[in-house]
């Protein structure tokens, strides 16, 4: 009887151990998808014209349609930016220097406090371009976007030094 559970406890625990193996998130590796590359200087403004006077003062910009795009695809996003201080200096890219979401409505909700997704922001990240943040790595940002391609992107300066943000490169990816 010892015999037979403890191969029926080995058994298990093989199909267990290979079962979680095996039925990890996929990436979907069998769905290729192009990087969407969007032309930032198509975009219009991309650097607030006015100096941010206080923390968290918003600077919005409005994203092209993008027809016959499914984006549903694409499951991560890259986001660039450059911090500027009152003369004009280039500043670092560090945590605490800004933060990003991407919106489907301007005036809605632009996701938790302390980041990560909302309904109306399927990305929602502190410390952009800092050492925490992931949207601004190569990896970037893991995103998930039920309602269709995003309308808006809204950057926020997260400390009084930074009174300029400018956006440098965003694109959006499958893993």
């Amino acid at each position: 009887m010892k015999k037979i559970g403890v191969v029926l406890v080995l058994a298990l625990a093989f199909g267990l151990i290979t079962g979680c193996a095996s039925s990890g998130g996929s990436s979907g590796g069998d769905i290729s998808v192009e990087p969407l590359v969007v032309d930032v200087s198509q975009l219009g403004t991309i650097k607030n014209t006015v100096a941010f006077t206080r923390n968290y003062q918003d600077f919005d910009i409005e994203l092209p349609d993008f027809p016959g795009v499914d984006f549903s695809l694409y499951n991560r996003v890259i986001i660039r930016v450059k911090y500027y201080g009152a003369t004009g200096e280039e500043l670092g890219q560090e945590d605490g220097n800004g933060m990003v979401s991407l919106m489907y409505d301007k005036d809605g909700d632009r996701g938790p406090e302390m980041g990560g997704p909302s309904k109306n922001a399927p990305l929602k990240e502190l410390n952009l371009g800092g050492y925490s943040g992931s949207a601004s790595k190569d990896r970037g940002a893991r995103v998930t976007f039920k309602d269709g391609p995003p309308k808006w992107i809204k950057f926020q300066n997260c400390n009084t030094g930074v009174k300029f943000i400018e956006l440098t490169e965003i694109q959006f990816f499958r893993s």
